[in-house]
């Protein structure tokens, strides 16, 4: 692999995502406004980095963590503690990135409930497996 490939980024992305979800989750009530956006942008970074979603092109990995790491950074263009507009900025940026990757983000969320359709099926089908249903005797 040369220096400057991505995949070398994914640990680190990784943990930009965690630490998006943790300080999201402690800043809920102030982020209403752009919670589902944010959420979306930390999932898809993490499951690229994680090489369970990887249909997504590399600048828009770099633009979602870009907005990911400007969220986590509490001293941006308006720092975080200023009460009721701390979050102004960051909800901007979220806002932006969000809209320029519309089409990267709606493939994800397809890919996503997919997903979980197919493990709420296999599930289905181990329980299922594990009770198979009693056959009718005959007397």
């Amino acid at each position: 692999m040369k220096n400057g490939d991505p995949a070398k980024r994914r640990p680190m992305l990784l943990r930009v995502a965690g630490a998006t979800f943790e300080k999201a989750t402690q800043q809920r009530a102030s982020l209403s406004r752009l919670w589902d956006d944010l959420m979306t942008l930390a999932r898809l970074v993490a499951a690229w980095s994680r090489k369970e979603y990887t249909a997504v092109p590399w600048r828009s990995i770099l633009m979602a963590a870009g907005a990911l790491v400007y969220f986590l950074d509490p001293f941006d263009a308006i720092p975080d503690a200023i009460p009721g507009f701390g979050y102004l900025d960051d909800a901007s940026v979220v806002a932006l990135v969000a809209s320029a990757l519309k089409t990267d983000i709606d493939r994800f969320v397809r890919w996503e409930q997919a997903r979980a359709e197919c493990l709420r099926s296999a599930r289905a089908r181990r329980i299922a497996s594990k009770f198979p249903s009693a056959a009718p005797t005959t007397r």
